[in-house]
Protein backbone atom coordinates (compact mmCIF):
# COMPACT_ATOMS: atom_id res chain seq x y z
CA UNK A 1 0.00 0.00 0.00
CA UNK A 2 1.70 3.18 -1.13
CA UNK A 3 1.14 6.52 0.54
CA UNK A 4 -0.59 7.87 -2.57
CA UNK A 5 -3.30 5.17 -2.31
CA UNK A 6 -4.21 6.04 1.29
CA UNK A 7 -7.58 7.68 1.88
CA UNK A 8 -8.15 10.52 4.33
CA UNK A 9 -9.59 8.11 6.92
CA UNK A 10 -6.52 5.89 6.55
CA UNK A 11 -4.29 8.86 7.27
CA UNK A 12 -6.38 9.81 10.30
CA UNK A 13 -6.23 6.23 11.59
CA UNK A 14 -2.42 6.39 11.58
CA UNK A 15 -1.87 3.90 8.79
CA UNK A 16 0.93 6.00 7.32
CA UNK A 17 2.94 5.55 10.52
CA UNK A 18 2.41 1.79 10.41
CA UNK A 19 3.35 1.71 6.72
CA UNK A 20 6.58 3.57 7.40
CA UNK A 21 7.34 1.23 10.31
CA UNK A 22 6.80 -1.81 8.06
CA UNK A 23 9.13 -0.37 5.44
CA UNK A 24 11.77 0.42 8.05
CA UNK A 25 11.52 -3.08 9.54
CA UNK A 26 11.68 -4.72 6.13
CA UNK A 27 14.68 -2.60 5.16
CA UNK A 28 16.52 -3.54 8.36
CA UNK A 29 15.76 -7.25 7.82
CA UNK A 30 17.01 -7.14 4.23
CA UNK A 31 20.17 -5.31 5.30
CA UNK A 32 20.88 -7.89 8.01
CA UNK A 33 20.30 -10.75 5.57
CA UNK A 34 22.64 -9.14 3.03
CA UNK A 35 25.32 -8.72 5.70
CA UNK A 36 25.07 -12.37 6.75
CA UNK A 37 25.19 -13.52 3.12
CA UNK A 38 28.32 -11.41 2.62
CA UNK A 39 30.00 -12.96 5.66
CA UNK A 40 29.23 -16.51 4.55
CA UNK A 41 30.06 -15.83 0.92
CA UNK A 42 33.46 -14.39 1.76
CA UNK A 43 34.42 -17.63 3.51
CA UNK A 44 35.31 -15.98 6.80
CA UNK A 45 34.07 -17.60 9.96
CA UNK A 46 31.63 -15.82 12.23
CA UNK A 47 33.39 -14.77 15.45
CA UNK A 48 32.25 -16.71 18.49
CA UNK A 49 32.21 -15.50 22.08
CA UNK A 50 33.34 -17.87 24.78
CA UNK A 51 30.87 -17.70 27.71
CA UNK A 52 32.20 -20.62 29.75
CA UNK A 53 33.49 -18.40 32.58
CA UNK A 54 30.39 -16.19 32.78
CA UNK A 55 28.03 -16.76 35.70
CA UNK A 56 24.42 -15.77 34.88
CA UNK A 57 22.88 -16.94 38.15
CA UNK A 58 22.47 -13.35 39.37
CA UNK A 59 20.28 -12.49 36.38
CA UNK A 60 18.23 -15.65 36.83
CA UNK A 61 17.75 -14.90 40.53
CA UNK A 62 16.57 -11.38 39.69
CA UNK A 63 14.04 -12.61 37.13
CA UNK A 64 12.71 -15.29 39.49
CA UNK A 65 12.38 -12.72 42.29
CA UNK A 66 10.29 -10.47 40.01
CA UNK A 67 7.74 -13.16 39.09
CA UNK A 68 5.53 -12.72 42.21
CA UNK A 69 5.39 -8.97 41.59
CA UNK A 70 4.85 -9.05 37.83
CA UNK A 71 2.32 -11.89 37.59
CA UNK A 72 -0.59 -10.06 39.30
CA UNK A 73 0.04 -7.04 37.09
CA UNK A 74 -0.13 -9.17 33.94
CA UNK A 75 -3.27 -10.98 35.07
CA UNK A 76 -4.91 -7.69 36.05
CA UNK A 77 -4.04 -6.11 32.72
CA UNK A 78 -5.50 -9.05 30.81
CA UNK A 79 -8.65 -8.99 32.97
CA UNK A 80 -9.17 -5.27 32.34
CA UNK A 81 -8.69 -5.75 28.60
CA UNK A 82 -11.17 -8.62 28.56
CA UNK A 83 -13.68 -6.63 30.61
CA UNK A 84 -13.44 -3.61 28.32
CA UNK A 85 -13.80 -5.87 25.28
CA UNK A 86 -16.91 -7.48 26.79
CA UNK A 87 -18.45 -4.09 27.58
CA UNK A 88 -17.74 -2.76 24.09
CA UNK A 89 -19.26 -5.82 22.41
CA UNK A 90 -22.32 -5.55 24.68
CA UNK A 91 -22.75 -1.88 23.82
CA UNK A 92 -22.36 -2.55 20.10
CA UNK A 93 -24.95 -5.34 20.28
CA UNK A 94 -27.49 -3.16 22.09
Amino acid sequence: MSESNLTQTDVKAGKTKRYKLYVLTLTAAITMMAMSVTVFASGSSVPTIDLTGVNLNGILDGVVAMIPQVMPVIVGFLAIRKGISFLMSSLRGA
